[in-house]
């Protein structure tokens, strides 16, 4: 038989055994043995733990799982450190003591500028609140290099270091004292200090605020005591100046629209001050609703519920400018139980009109114009 056909012969009876077995399977001998039964799945275990690892700890070292924040490069940027009162934070801020370069006590306590690591790698100092870089220390303005000061045990600070203007020399009275102001260089790590001159306010009570005169300086800026309490309406009233310097300069009403019921603002202007004080400040001697003789934080109420069940809507915003102190802007909220909440400075103070006032004064605004 040529081997043509030998060839042929051994294809066709291959050809016939799988026929007869549709389900042909390798024979037995080319499966792995019983070692490799167990090798193999642990091998292949180990190189997954292996691939896991790899990615899950950069993820940690980045932050993902970390509670701090992170950069781009996995490095961490500081969580501790302190804010800077009025520094960028809305009206009725939480004030946070910390640690400090310049130490944990004294007039600086709870102002420090923390500062953080760029995507680059390199040092770079921030502001915590914008993100903003420090300028350096030549190029910081006055009240940037000193933001706040203590005077016979009341923390002062400016409303706004950043952007602090001078007030009008002809609301500077009295020179009232001296006090020594500090501040740090974030890029020298070096402590400052300065003797500055402090003068009262006309009509401003020095509890409530003072002007301060830096060395070599020929400007006055206001800053205000953050811890300023006004027990009662009339506190209120003496500390700030009420009758003589303040000035509302609008009402914004809140209400829900008729068709949609989405929440619109009206805002009412020409506000006679007069009709403000005779419907809002009649009886002086309400008291503010803190039992303890102790401000709270606005955010205390979120926190707490004391204006949980009082509608925003139906509320006035009663917009408050005193320009002794170059605070504009600043807020009244009268809700419809009648609870006036009084937000000037750092705190939110709550005093209890009653519904009857608020009827009063909604009347008026609404009617007004």
């Amino acid at each position: 038989m040529s081997f043509e056909k030998k060839m042929k012969k051994r294809a066709n009876k291959k050809l016939n055994e799988f026929a007869k077995n549709p389900y042909h399977t390798e024979p037995h001998n080319h499966h792995f043995p019983l070692w490799g039964k167990i090798l193999v799945p642990a091998v292949s275990f180990t190189a997954l733990l292996v691939i896991g690892v790899s990615v899950f700890v950069p993820m940690m070292r980045d932050g993902v799982s970390n509670k701090g924040a992170a950069n781009h490069d996995g490095t961490n940027m500081p969580t501790e450190g302190s804010q800077n009162i009025n520094s960028g934070v809305g009206e009725g801020s939480t004030p946070t003591n910390g640690s400090n370069k310049g130490g944990t006590s004294g007039p600086n306590k709870g102002f420090s500028e923390r500062s953080y690591t760029n995507p680059e790698g390199t040092s770079n100092d921030l502001d915590q609140y914008t993100a903003i870089p420090i300028p350096p220390w030549s190029e910081k303005t006055l009240t940037q290099r000193y933001p706040c000061f203590v005077y016979l045990d009341n923390q002062y600070s400016a409303r706004d270091p950043d952007d602090c203007v001078p007030v009008n020399s002809q609301y500077v009275n009295e020179k009232v004292g001296t006090v020594n102001v500090t501040g740090h260089d974030v890029y020298d790590d070096r402590d400052y200090v300065e003797e500055a001159e402090l003068y009262s306010i006309k009509n401003i009570s020095t509890d409530a605020s003072l002007a301060i005169k830096f060395k070599d300086s020929t400007d006055y800026y206001s800053y205000q005591n953050i811890y300023c309490y006004f027990a009662t309406l009339g506190e209120l009233v003496d500390k700030i100046g009420m009758e003589t310097e303040v000035e509302f300069a609008y009402v914004n009403y809140a209400r829900n629209d008729d068709e949609t019921g989405d929440l619109v603002i009206d805002i009412h202007k020409d506000i006679e001050k007069s009709r403000v004080m005779e419907i809002l400040f009649d009886d002086l001697t309400i008291a503010c609703n803190d039992s303890a003789k102790k401000p709270y934080l606005s955010s205390s109420h979120q926190s707490s519920g004391s204006n949980q069940g009082r509608q925003y809507s139906g509320s006035l915003a009663i917009n408050v400018t005193i320009k002794a102190l170059n605070i504009e802007n600043a807020g009244m909220q009268l809700y419809n139980d009648g609870s006036l909440f009084v937000n000037i400075f750092n705190y939110t103070y709550d005093f209890d009109l009653g519904v009857e006032r608020y009827e009063l004064f909604k009347d008026y605004v609404l009617n007004n114009n």
